[in-house]
């Protein structure tokens, strides 16, 4: 997994391209060290880039919403895959998703 974080003081975009899965573990605890001390009021994730997400990258999410507790978590332009991942399991229960 390979990622780019933009942020203007409100909104942390994290753009995440290729796999979100056990692999990309530790890359995700990094990110989300770097998040938690920004303090973004709302976090969308971009996930147009990604190309599979397995259920330790749905966890990664989970446990991404949990921590920044009380910000808003965005899953935006879900694609293949991974768009029918967040359907069946019903990620839009914890998630707000944007589809374009």
């Amino acid at each position: 997994m390979e990622y780019k974080v933009q942020n203007d003081g409100n909104t942390a975009m994290v753009v995440l391209e290729g796999q979100l899965d056990f692999s990309a573990n530790d890359t995700f605890e990094k990110l989300l060290d770097s998040l938690k001390s920004t303090k973004p009021s709302k976090l969308v994730f971009d996930l147009s880039g990604l190309t599979t997400i397995d259920s330790v990258g749905l966890g990664l999410l989970y446990i991404a919403s949990e921590d920044l507790q009380g910000v808003p978590v965005i899953l935006r332009n879900p694609q293949g895959y991974v768009a029918r991942l967040l359907d069946l399991t019903d990620a839009s229960k914890m998630f707000q998703i944007e589809r374009m």
